[in-house]
This record gives C-alpha cells, structure tokens and sequence, in this order.
C-alpha cells in the first residue's frame, strides 16, 4: 500500500485517506482530516490533486 503522501502526489486523495488509516489507525473523519490539511500546505501536491479530480482520476473505480 502506497504511503499518505506518495498517493496524495499521485492525485489519489482517497487513497491517501486509506494508507493513512491503516498505517495509524486512524477513524475515517480523522484521516480525512490530515489528508486535507496536508493537501492545504503543499501547493504542488494541491495541484496535482485538483487536474486529478478534473480528469477522474485516482477515483479508483
């Protein structure tokens, strides 16, 4: 399972969600919470995750 931050570079948010839940054992409101904090101070990344979210992916499905 990819790391928090390598699926957040990727554009996968929902994947971020995940390897951080399992890797902390985070609840899924906590998790989503770090992942969005995360995305807010990393401009690269928040870029990514926005052409992503333009283009459907990281979706998963």
């Amino acid at each position: 399972m990819p790391t928090m931050s390598a699926a957040a570079t990727r554009g996968s948010k929902i994947d971020a969600i995940r390897s951080l839940r399992v890797a902390r054992g985070a609840d899924l409101k906590g998790a989503k919470e770090i992942v969005e904090e995360y995305l807010e101070r990393s401009a690269q990344v928040k870029s990514r995750m926005a052409t992503a979210s333009k283009g459907g992916a990281g979706s998963g499905i």
